[in-house]
């Protein structure tokens, strides 16, 4: 009998990759083509914007939220599995537990945004000046920083202990 070499038993991870990305842009395109705008408006901008933007577009606002929320899931399923198989290869080095952080803190991140910013898009909430400003800096500091942060300590704990 040949020699049959063990297999990783796990979702694949080309195809997490590509709903993750399918997902996440689909929630971009609600907000640019159904907006008349390229993006959200910045934290920099004056709240009457804020308020204009989350009164007048609350339906595309929504779905981005459903959409970043629905990319949030096979990306921290991604992250489980890929360090689950750096395990199986072998790998002992810290990359793969900082990884297994990187990659549930940027789920959690995504998943914590999108229901702030679904939030947002409800009929009172944009009125309310206060609570608008809080809540959109909140939600940008969870999708801004608190995404594109631990996403790079995903991606160097999967390829630091490569070249290791």
């Amino acid at each position: 009998m040949p020699f049959q070499p063990k297999k990783h038993e796990g979702p694949h991870l080309g195809i997490l990759a590509i709903i993750y990305t399918l997902l996440f842009n689909a929630a971009l395109y609600c907000v640019i083509s159904f907006t008349g705008g390229p993006h959200f408006p910045g934290p920099w901008e004056p709240i009457e914007t804020l308020a204009a933007y989350f009164q007048g577009h609350a339906t595309a606002v929504r779905w981005c939220a459903f959409l970043q929320f629905g990319a949030a899931i096979p990306l921290g399923i991604f992250t489980a599995t890929v360090v689950s198989r750096l395990h199986f290869l072998g790998v002992r080095a810290a990359g793969a537990c900082i990884a297994l952080f990187g990659g549930l803190m940027t789920a959690f991140n995504m998943a914590v945004a999108s229901n702030i910013l679904w939030v947002l898009a409800h009929p009172g909430v944009a009125q309310d000046v206060p609570i608008l400003r809080v809540l959109y800096y909140l939600g940008f500091s969870f999708g801004g920083a608190g995404f594109s942060v631990p996403l790079g300590l995903l991606i160097a704990g999967i390829c630091v202990p490569r070249l290791l």
